[in-house]
């Protein structure tokens, strides 16, 4: 006989509902990190997210097809982890990425005043003449009938 039912750590597995069941500390993972772990799995699983966001969550993963339930429960455990380190890392980086933004825009900002005067470096004398044909179609013309 098969069990129907089975808990390791934080996961609960339903066999016969082909589900598995991942309770979350929200003390640990915040909302935004729950999301993010559980849109990874949308092609492979239902994904339910239940429970208060204070105090316990609970996400339940039914896979779409047959599959490892314990292996689909630690990937998501992983997936949760990943995405807290990728948010620890971009809040740490967050002051880095803005003043690179704020040197991009005063980079490309250019005051202009009367005493700014555009002159051409080009010397583009003999534009007209294509001695490389290059301004020639490449497509053969039509035949007309």
């Amino acid at each position: 006989m098969t069990k129907e039912k089975n808990t390791i750590n934080n996961m609960e597995i339903n066999e016969k509902d082909n589900s598995v069941i991942i309770t979350i500390n929200p003390k640990i993972y915040p909302l935004e990190i729950v999301y993010s772990a559980t849109y990874i799995f949308i092609d492979r699983a239902y994904v339910l997210i239940d429970g208060d966001p204070e105090k316990k969550m609970l996400v339940e993963l039914k896979l779409k097809e047959k599959g490892n339930l314990e292996e689909l429960g630690r990937e998501f455990n992983n997936e949760l982890i990943n995405y807290a380190v990728y948010a620890v890392q971009s809040a740490r980086t967050q002051s880095v990425r803005d003043a690179l933004v704020q040197k991009v825009f005063e980079a490309n900002t250019v005051e202009k005043d009367e005493s700014t005067e555009v002159t051409d470096s080009c010397d583009c004398k003999g534009y007209e003449e294509d001695s490389l044909g290059i301004s020639t179609p490449w497509t053969p013309p039509k035949k007309t009938e």
